[in-house]
């Protein structure tokens, strides 16, 4: 899991624990989670794009061998 041990992740939950107050805890995991997920639907439509594009790309080769 993007490298990170038990250990290094023990340490950062103990982290977030000290510097955040259990009550804002919910409000930190939701806005993470809308994060997370704005993140994955931009990775998702970059990885189209560039797939989009290089189908485009690899037409445009067929089309030159041909003539």
């Amino acid at each position: 899991m993007l490298g990170i041990g038990f250990e290094e992740l023990a340490i950062v939950l103990v982290a977030v624990l000290v510097l955040v107050r259990p009550r804002d805890l919910p409000a930190l995991a939701r806005k993470a989670g809308k994060v997370w997920g704005e993140l994955r639907a931009l990775s998702d439509k970059a990885k189209s794009s560039a797939r989009d594009a290089a189908r485009e790309l690899s037409v445009e080769e067929e089309k030159e061998e041909r003539e």
